[in-house]
């Protein structure tokens, strides 16, 4: 079927698909590398709060 917007055809039968002969392998790839840089984006956001919470306000810093 044919999608249409605006100024855009696009056609899915005349489109160019690249099949993979190791789908489940490339997908389970994939999903490793997103979980790394989740856990990664994790833990620098829990030292990011270690950090915040280590600095002194104005006042306190005045005080020492």
């Amino acid at each position: 079927s044919l999608r249409t917007m605006p100024g855009y055809t696009f056609d899915p039968s005349s489109a160019d698909w690249e099949s993979s002969t190791n789908d489940d392998n490339d997908t389970e790839d994939r999903i490793d590398i997103v979980a790394d840089k989740a856990s990664e984006q994790q833990q620098q956001h829990t030292q990011s709060l270690a950090t915040r919470s280590k600095q002194l306000t104005l006042f306190n810093m005045w005080k020492k």
